[in-house]
């Protein structure tokens, strides 16, 4: 039984179009979108030159963003180029499109999120058209693979027609969440101060799907914790799939029509920087995650964050960048010229990143061990964790559980890195080891051993004695979000 496994760190996420059949007035990307300068499409070519490099990264797929995607003129074009190349595309639509094309994206999908607004801002046939979408891709896809989702942009909302919408298509998963600031902060979005009131609005729409039936319900992006009472937070945690996002959200690499790079639409905009002037998607990743992580745990969004615990252990980033960003922050080439220095050290992580995710364990441990050697610094913890990895799995016995124990102490991201080990150590044949280090995750985790539910998981599937595997397992139902429980039970 091998138990390890792997979740790829960033998905790129490409634009395939600058323009939208709907004037959602909430919409964050409301800068990109009315940009002058952007390209309409993004042209084959470019598109292919991604694919070849994600081919190259082993990235399996992207995301498909806008805009409207699937308004793209040249769309079974594209569906080809993946094809092609086996990358595979996760697609973020309002629906309002021709349906002949579902068909033709059944080879490459990944997943679907619909974004649905309130009945009333439809006309009766782009409703009709949302309707008969949702349908055919749920047949063609699965179940598992089509979403849809609600922006809470106004106290006055009546959420109540998502889980209408959920009800009639019978859709079994919604992602939730409240509209946040785009940079120029033109669109309609929910302020910071207000941001505690809204999250009761949106726990209160989560609560209600769950309720009734839709068995996959979950916030997206992270809320300030401060904010929130201790019943809040564990609610908060209950609904999340994603641990990291309780607090916090990844850094993703955002690829414009033109071909520039970007972040995402609510944090520093990024102004003309090519692709091109990085070498490759990992390393512009790897770049906007230095520029990021300065902003998330070097800026606080308000002076309590500095004293506060949440932000000093990295579990609360303060709510979105959105709220973060000043109107006069952004990244333009003259940034790039000097911080040359970030640049070349994001290629050298980046370098490291893609030689992991091509399974060349090897070589990554010698790249590592000359990089750390040759450079002052010390190199990022996550290069660490994967260094440790990469030894294991090599099947180093010299990686001893003293060692491992030891790399846990003082780490954010203990739970995580600590069932890694215990996974790879139990694939080695090292049961005792892996054991051991499950319990030690567990005790790190101190006030919040909720949030080991995983670790209490593995060790019921371990365990030879058949009490202890049954303890371990009702540990794992009494710890584990009620939103997995939910899928546990389905």
């Amino acid at each position: 039984m091998n138990m390890f496994s792997y979740h790829f760190p960033f998905r790129p996420r490409v634009r395939l179009t600058s323009f939208c059949n709907q004037k959602c007035k909430y919409c964050f990307a409301v800068d990109y979108l009315s940009s002058q300068e952007q390209n309409k499409e993004i042209p084959l070519t470019n598109l292919e030159d991604i694919l070849i490099m994600c081919k190259n990264e082993g990235i399996k797929y992207i995301a498909w963003q806008g805009g409207e995607p699937l308004l793209h003129s040249k769309l079974h074009d594209i569906i080809q180029l993946h094809k092609k190349y086996c990358i595979k595309a996760m697609i973020f639509t309002n629906g309002i499109f021709e349906s002949e094309i579902i068909k033709q994206l059944e080879p490459i999908v990944h997943s679907v999120l619909v974004n649905c607004n309130a009945p009333d801002t439809y006309s009766r046939k782009d409703l009709d058209t949302i309707y008969r979408n949702v349908s055919l891709m749920k047949e063609l896809f699965g179940d598992n693979r089509v979403a849809i989702g609600i922006n809470i942009y106004s106290e006055d909302l009546d959420t109540r027609y998502i889980l209408g919408y959920a009800h009639d298509m019978n859709v079994k998963e919604v992602r939730v969440d409240i509209t946040r600031p785009a940079p120029s902060h033109t669109n309609s979005f929910i302020d910071f101060n207000k941001v505690s009131i809204m999250f009761h609005k949106a726990y209160s729409t989560v609560k209600m799907l769950y309720d009734n039936g839709i068995i996959k319900v979950h916030f997206d992006c992270p809320f300030p914790l401060c904010l929130l009472s201790d019943d809040e937070k564990l609610g908060l945690w209950n609904f999340m799939y994603d641990d990291l996002k309780v607090g916090q959200c990844r850094t993703y690499l955002d690829i414009t029509t033109n071909m520039n790079v970007s972040s995402c639409f609510c944090s520093i905009p990024f102004v003309d920087i090519p692709l091109s002037f990085f070498s490759s998607l990992t390393h512009a990743w790897q770049f906007i995650c230095n520029i990021e992580d300065d902003l998330r745990w070097n800026e606080p969004t308000k002076e309590s964050c500095k004293t506060c615990i949440f932000w000093n252990t990295h579990k609360c980033q303060g709510g979105c960048l959105g709220y973060k960003v000043s109107s006069n922050q952004y990244i333009d080439k003259n940034y790039i010229n000097s911080h040359q220095d970030l640049v070349v050290k994001s290629k050298a992580y980046a370098d490291l990143f893609v030689l992991f995710h091509k399974g060349c364990y090897t070589d990554y441990i010698s790249k590592y061990e000359t990089i750390k050697s040759s450079s002052d610094n010390i190199l990022d913890h996550e290069l660490l964790h994967l260094y440790i990895i990469s030894r294991l799995l090599t099947e180093d016995v010299s990686v001893s559980l003293h060692y491992l124990k030891k790399n846990l102490h003082n780490n954010y991201n203990v739970l995580s890195e600590a069932l890694d080990y215990a996974r790879l150590l139990y694939d080695n044949g090292r049961t005792d080891d892996a054991v051991a280090i499950a319990y030690e995750g567990i005790s790190l985790a101190k006030d919040e051993t909720y949030r080991a539910y995983k670790l209490y998981e593995f060790l019921s599937r371990v365990m030879p004695n058949r009490a202890e595997s049954q303890k371990y397992l009702i540990q794992y139902y009494k710890s584990a979000p009620l939103a997995v429980k939910k899928l546990m039970l389905h």
